[in-house]
């Protein structure tokens, strides 16, 4: 302080002792609270530039002060700031060698701070630069007059006119000194940012008649400035194009910054508080978690439901800081109406969706990738109460055979992710709360589920017992072997005369010898006998045969068949019904024909269901009015393919009609009302459906229909 004091006691013409009230008095009026209070901003953000105070001397004149502060430290290594004082009223302008050789101090702080002072004789012209301040610009001692004007072309274009403004202010006396920043023109062709200072000296008119200043070099601190504003741009330019609204909010709620979408969604905030503009409050909330922010300086995030957009939105807080340290809040807000809505609906339809597979007569599971149960419904749980579905079980646990069964079960779930194919078992087991010892058959139709990427992620596994309906099936498949053999009754009998009258014929011929001889010769006898027996056994074949059509012989897993066989088998019993009602069968076997992969009784079943329906069709109500009687054909052929072996069975009846899609229905039957079941075909689908075969029906080109049942080469 005694330094300062040395220095102003001369302007104050006070003993030094009184430098300090004097001072604090003339800090507190005219320009210098404005001048400090902007220091000590710049001082904050880490700058030191210098700035100008004005003094009133003992004569009451105003004494500009230049005062040029710079950042050092103590020796504690604290940061400290220290300060040149110089009058401009008493800066002196030496020429460059007064200036280097007699080491003026004032010039050598002034040069290391890239400050350089000039002098303005306004009445002439001249102007008198020092050398540190053409430096700045590139240029020699002798580079640039010293006149005002060939300053003035060294201003930038574009900043002419705001340094003659700020100039007639200060001369107007609307300003106490002279303060402008200004781009001029460096001598390579760039740019030189300056902060220009300076004060007038007026003549006893009060007309500026002399000014003193000096120029910093501010092209740094400038080019930081723009690239904060440039960064500050793009930042601004990013937050507009988000689809979340982002605002700053004050303590005081006000709302410095809104971006484009705070903008559409609530208006321009402008002077309005947050929740006025927000919530249409006249006060504020009294739970707010984004004041909250404010204490804890820690992220906030909350869902907001907005009664003045009726949207949902979620809110993200964040602790921030304005550019001079004041606190503030940065706030992001995603419309999710949408997204809170889907989520709703998505928990409504998985509430439906829950509530039916609870009441689904069907035990559902959920298996992953290593075949254990992840999820199961509740009649699932039921049926299997010893399994402990929380742990997870493996699906063997579950889908396990009987004891009793010799196969073992295969899921197909390996099968399932390996080849995404849709597969179905059925399986026999035994369950607690059914009778000991019994059995319930099971059908379980895995499903793959896919994740994103196509993968098979897990299988749905539908339960269904299927005990009664096997049996129900079973009994239903009996009585339609009744109702064919009901057909083939016709065929059967002439089948069986034939053997019965060739008995009668070799018996009586035995009597009649007998009778005229008295005996029999022992050759003649066995000759004799040899006859009986053979039509004895014909007899025994036909009974077996229609034996095992009517008994339960049909269980046997596919085996290596002789399709032709079956079908010449067949025909024993239907050749004779076909001629009896007038039918032309025409047989084309195909010799060559391999084994095919089927259970040998149920194709004959196949058989004689195909040809039976070929004679109910020629015999249905008013079908043959327009064909003759002896036009009646049928066909039966076998054929090989590549990949299967045909079984062809065609006539030139009445057709399928309309009804092409709906033949293999159980229970649909396109002949007359009582006189069919309606099975046989669904019979015939189900049995080619086991073997890995296909059975089609369609109408023929002779106005008929043609059934192809192709099969799988053994």
């Amino acid at each position: 302080m005694s330094h300062i004091a040395s220095i102003l006691a001369p302007i104050y013409q006070c003993d030094p002792g009184d430098v300090a009230a004097r001072l604090a008095l003339d800090l507190e009026r005219g320009p210098n609270p404005g001048a400090l209070a902007k220091a000590e901003a710049e001082r904050a953000q880490g700058e030191h530039h210098p700035y100008t105070l004005v003094l009133n001397d003992a004569k009451g004149r105003d004494v500009p002060l230049l005062i040029t502060p710079r950042p050092v430290l103590s020796e504690d290594n604290a940061p400290q700031t220290v300060a040149g004082i110089t009058p401009l009223d008493r800066i002196p302008f030496p020429d460059h060698d007064e200036a280097a050789g007699h080491g003026n101090r004032f010039f050598e702080v002034a040069a290391a701070s890239r400050i350089g002072t000039w002098e303005w004789d306004v009445v002439s012209g001249r102007m008198q630069l020092s050398s540190g301040l053409k430096a700045m610009l590139g240029y020699g001692e002798e580079d640039i007059e010293d006149h005002v004007d060939e300053w003035e072309q060294l201003i930038h274009a574009e900043d002419r006119e705001p340094v003659r403004q700020a100039v007639k202010d200060h001369f107007a006396g609307r300003s106490p000194f002279f303060e402008v920043s200004h781009r001029m023109l460096h001598k390579d062709g760039g740019i030189v940012w300056l902060q220009a200072r300076g004060m007038g000296q007026r003549d006893s008119s009060g007309k500026v008649v002399r000014m003193l200043g000096m120029d910093m070099d501010i092209t740094q601190s400038k080019l930081a400035e723009q690239a904060v504003d440039d960064e500050r741009q793009r930042l601004f330019t990013l937050l507009d194009r988000l689809p979340a609204f982002v605002c700053l909010i004050a303590p005081d709620y006000s709302i410095p910054f809104a971006n484009r979408q705070f903008r559409e969604e609530f208006g321009n905030p402008g002077p309005m508080p947050c929740y006025s503009i927000m919530n249409g409050r006249k006060a504020p909330c009294k739970i707010c978690p984004t004041f909250e922010v404010f204490e804890t300086q820690s992220l906030s995030s909350w869902e907001w439901q907005c009664n003045r957009t009726q949207k949902t939105y979620q809110v993200y807080d964040y602790p921030f800081q304005d550019l001079d340290g004041s606190p503030l809040v940065l706030e992001l807000g995603m419309d999710v109406t949408q997204k809170t809505r889907a989520q709703e609906l998505l928990k409504e339809s998985e509430e439906r969706y829950r509530s039916i597979t609870d009441n689904l007569p069907l035990g559902i599971a959920v298996i992953d990738q290593t075949l254990r149960i992840t999820a199961a419904n509740p009649l699932l749980t039921q049926w299997f109460p010893e399994v402990d579905f929380a742990s997870m079980p493996h699906c063997s646990q579950i889908f396990a055979p009987h004891p009793d069964t010799a196969d073992v079960f295969d899921c197909g779930g390996e099968k399932i992710f390996s080849q995404a194919a849709i597969t179905e078992h059925l399986f026999e087991t035994g369950v607690p709360w059914d009778d000991p010892g019994s059995r319930r058959s099971f059908r379980v139709t895995a499903c793959p589920m896919f994740t994103e990427n196509g993968d098979v992620g897990s299988i749905i596994g539908l339960v269904e017992d299927v005990t009664e309906k096997l049996m129900v099936e079973e009994k239903l498949k009996r009585a339609e072997r009744v109702e064919a053999l009901g057909t083939l009754a016709g065929g059967i009998a002439h089948e069986i005369n034939q053997p019965l009258n060739a008995l009668q014929l070799y018996v009586s011929g035995l009597e009649m010898m007998l009778d005229s001889h008295g005996d029999v010769e022992p050759e003649t006898l066995r000759i004799r006998l040899g006859w009986v027996l053979r039509e004895s056994a014909k007899i025994r074949d036909i009974i077996s045969h229609m034996r095992s059509l009517v008994q339960q012989q049909d269980s046997r897993p596919p085996s290596p068949t002789d399709l032709n066989h079956v079908v010449e088998k067949a025909l024993t019993l239907m050749g004779t019904q076909m001629r009896n009602h007038g039918i032309e069968l025409t047989l084309e076997l195909d010799p060559g024909a391999p084994l095919v992969r089927a259970n040998p009784v149920q194709l004959e079943q196949v058989v004689l269901n195909l040809a039976i329906n070929a004679i109910q069709a020629f015999a249905t109500r008013n079908s043959m009015e327009s064909l003759d009687v002896l036009d009646k054909r049928v066909l039966i052929a076998t054929r090989t393919g590549e990949e299967w072996t045909t079984l062809l069975v065609r006539d030139n009846g009445p057709g399928l009609g309309q009804d092409e899609d709906r033949i293999f229905d159980p229970f649909y039957s396109t002949k007359e009302s009582g006189r069919a079941m309606g099975l046989g075909l669904s019979i015939v689908h189900s049995f080619l459906k086991a073997w890995g075969g296909e059975i089609t029906g369609r109408n023929n080109e002779l106005g008929g229909a043609d059934f192809s049942v192709r099969l799988v080469p053994a």
